[in-house]
């Protein structure tokens, strides 16, 4: 996954990038709008396919983890974050500046704790060159496996 800008937001590919030439693989593997479902509960699944937008315009989530231009803006319930488990990682990643950053987050701070996401008062670091180079069309990206 890597975020491009404001506008064009999140990319993400299936499987491990890092492993297949993105520009000459099938199109299903290539990078794509990161993309939510919208389940019971206002539950938004993010993943590969579905919509642009999230179905809760409030949670506590939303404002660390989901940038801005995803959230629908007729919608006022609260509602949760579920889905594939490297993307949701990934959003908590983009949250935070550094992996040790991540690593508080996570172990120390406990943010995502019992289906709770509490949050952190870390700096964002989706405008930042993340924790690996590679040579995509775009910036940097954050590559979190997933096997899918």
């Amino acid at each position: 996954m890597f975020y491009c800008n404001k506008f064009f937001k999140f990319y993400a590919a299936r499987g491990d990038a890092g492993t297949r030439d993105i520009a000459t693989c099938d199109p299903e593997d290539a990078w794509h709008p990161l993309r939510f479902q919208r389940g019971h509960n206002n539950i938004s699944y993010v993943g590969h396919t579905g919509e642009d937008l999230i179905a809760a315009k409030s949670a506590s989530w939303i404002n660390q983890l989901v940038p801005k231009g995803y959230r629908v803006p007729f919608h006022s319930a609260s509602g949760g974050l579920s889905g594939n488990l490297a993307l949701v990682i990934a959003l908590i990643a983009f949250s935070c500046q550094s992996r040790v950053e991540l690593h508080q987050i996570l172990v120390e701070d406990k943010s995502w704790s019992n289906h709770q996401w509490i949050p952190h008062q870390r700096p964002s670091g989706r405008e930042l060159y993340k924790f690996y180079r590679r040579s995509f069309p775009v910036q940097d990206a954050i590559l979190i496996r997933s096997r899918h």
